[in-house]
């Protein structure tokens, strides 16, 4: 999984070299889940690139997990630690 931070938003790609992709949700600092969409808006690819926005952090250090689920049922996680500079909340 790839994972990139820039202004407010989190961007990557999820992708299984067998199945597709079903089902994408991220996380912050061990939050719940919350479930989004891949970039086309389906769920049809073995790699699904995405970019969500996340405007809600406070300023200080963060840890943003993506988990992404294939056709099969397996699971993979990956995470960006990211920090929010003093005077810019909301993550911009």
């Amino acid at each position: 999984m790839r994972l990139a931070w820039r202004s407010a938003r989190l961007s990557g790609a999820a992708s299984d070299t067998l199945s597709h992709i079903i089902r994408l949700e991220y996380a912050v600092d061990g939050g719940e889940w919350n479930f989004f969409y891949p970039s086309d808006g389906l769920f049809d690819e073995t790699e699904e690139p995405f970019a969500v926005d996340i405007t809600s952090l406070a300023p200080g250090p963060h840890v943003l997990a993506v988990k992404a689920v294939d056709a099969e049922g397996n699971v993979g996680v990956g995470n960006i630690s990211i920090n929010i500079p003093v005077g810019r909340a909301s993550g911009r």
